[in-house]
């Protein structure tokens, strides 16, 4: 639309312990953080749905980098761009490793306000869209499950929360053991099916990777069997019994013999 509402919704899904724990393996295997290869899996998942080889996606920093920030009431919240460029023929373990070199670098520099970035960038601000993204990813350190306390029993509830800041934030963690994906859409772009088929997607590409790291990234697979099946094979279910007996002027001249004066 030519003017954000930011009508959103976010919904939740969950890679399973079994998943998890291999994800966790092989951001270790590649001395990466458990951030950088999400980020690297949305990359990938964007290029391979996109075609779109050159990317730039947002994160968030806390700003406490130094001890005595750690307890200083106050937002110290700043906003990061991280630009990619992918390599089509490439694995998904160079990018993974080019991914991590860019969070780094990225990280290393978190000082330079996001507003200064603009601004010295000299980008056209349009009301339809965000500046240098509209796509983010964040991971949250701190466990998503509800905090134990004394005395009390505690559980986590829903929050309706009907906004989106951007078209797509994939919002990763922890709960139980397991890596969760909030994914918060613009309700103007995105059915929740549509969000629905996204993260079986990233699944399906998470498990090719995890199959074989070094998969070329051009090719890893992005359909689930299902959805794949209806794709390719039914979509595809065209074929006709044609009759074979007669020329294609037949017919034509059968109908002519029984309706000589209908219209043509």
């Amino acid at each position: 639309p030519p003017l954000k509402t930011f009508r959103g919704e976010t919904h939740e899904f969950a890679f399973s312990a079994g998943q998890t724990a291999a994800l966790d393996a092989l951001a270790r295997a590649s001395s990466a953080t458990p951030f950088a290869l999400v980020t690297a899996l949305v990359q990938a998942l964007l290029y391979r749905l996109t075609g779109q080889d050159d990317l730039v996606l947002g994160t968030l920093v806390a700003g406490r980098d130094r001890p005595e920030l750690q307890d200083t009431v106050g937002f110290f919240v700043n906003t990061l761009a991280l630009r990619q460029k992918l390599d089509p023929a490439g694995s998904f373990r160079q990018l993974l490793a080019d991914t991590r070199s860019t969070c780094l670098q990225a990280i290393a520099d978190q000082h330079c306000l996001f507003e200064t970035l603009v601004e010295s960038l000299g980008v056209p601000r349009d009301l339809s869209h965000n500046p240098l993204f509209d796509i983010m990813v964040v991971w949250q350190s701190n466990d998503l499950a509800p905090p134990r306390l004394p005395g009390l029993t505690t559980r986590s509830a829903p929050l309706v929360y009907p906004f989106a800041k951007l078209d797509l934030t994939f919002h990763f963690g922890r709960r139980d053991g397991q890596i969760l994906c909030q994914i918060e859409h613009s309700t103007e772009l995105f059915e929740t099916a549509s969000i629905a088929r996204l993260f079986a997607r990233l699944e399906t590409l998470a498990a090719a990777v995890l199959a074989d790291p070094d998969h070329v990234l051009g090719t890893l697979p992005v359909l689930p069997a299902a959805e794949r099946t209806r794709v390719v094979e039914q979509f595809n279910a065209t074929a006709l019994a044609l009759e074979t007996r007669r020329t294609v002027m037949r017919p034509f001249l059968d109908r002519l013999a029984a309706a000589p004066s209908a219209p043509a």
